[in-house]
């Protein structure tokens, strides 16, 4: 077994898919997400184990990519690697397989470990890089990279955020803010990438609006709160 790995092999179901009849962008990040969460529960960092250590995992960026999307009933193979860990930093990487084994998406992600009750990033200990079979790795130095939000972005939606949103942390869900900034971008525009780069953390109850500007051939998305905070921006291209 190698620690820092996992693939599995998931269906894709009816409630996946969007409209075009097609897994949406979002089902197949929360396939990459859970893939995640089990290759983590595999060595011992499940989420109940991290709790017990006041501790868990907090998404700092995605950089996806799709190329197809799967219609439903397809078996995919989702594959995940833990790359390395810096101070406090986290870096996996992911790729999504379609049964005929071609590419059908990828990402890279980078997570900050974090204090649940200093509210902080943490220090990543030995033991929990020894737990991905890391211990001897030389810690990784990429710094996530925030995205600036173009100034001639414009509203376009108010909302309070649901405890449907939000996940075990309590917090909104990484895709989630993806799924609220989609929801911001003209009808009928098509992407196939993914960025975003998240700030605060959204709670239930959280009074939330969106702006939304053209950038080169995309556009990007803020989520902000109403005070002017901003939970993340994401760019579609």
């Amino acid at each position: 077994m190698v620690k820092n790995q996992l693939t599995l092999t998931l269906p894709v179901r009816y409630d996946d898919l969007s409209s075009d009849m097609r897994a949406s962008t979002a089902a197949m990040m929360r396939y990459m997400q859970h893939t995640a969460i089990m290759q983590a529960d595999g060595i011992g960092q499940s989420l109940q184990n991290l709790l017990a250590m006041e501790r868990c995992w907090v998404m700092l960026t995605w950089d996806y990519e799709e190329f197809h999307r799967p219609k439903v009933g397809e078996m995919i193979r989702v594959y995940t690697e833990a790359e390395g860990f810096g101070s406090c930093f986290g870096y996996r990487r992911f790729e999504l397989f379609g049964e005929n084994g071609d590419l059908y998406a990828k990402a890279y992600t980078i997570w900050a470990f974090y204090d649940i009750v200093n509210m902080r990033p943490a220090r990543i200990t030995p033991e929990v890089a020894a737990a991905y079979g890391l211990e001897d790795k030389e810690p990784l130095r990429i710094r996530p990279e925030k995205i600036a939000l173009p100034e001639d972005a414009v509203e376009a939606e108010r909302f309070t955020v649901r405890s449907r949103d939000t996940d075990t942390n309590h917090h909104v869900n990484n895709v989630r803010y993806i799924e609220m900034a989609q929801d911001a971008l003209p009808s009928g525009f098509a992407f196939s990438k993914v960025k975003v780069y998240y700030e605060h953390a959204a709670v239930a109850g959280d009074e939330a609006v969106t702006f939304c500007a053209k950038a080169g051939d995309g556009y990007t998305v803020a989520v902000k709160a109403a005070d002017g905070r901003t939970f993340a921006t994401v760019v579609f291209a």
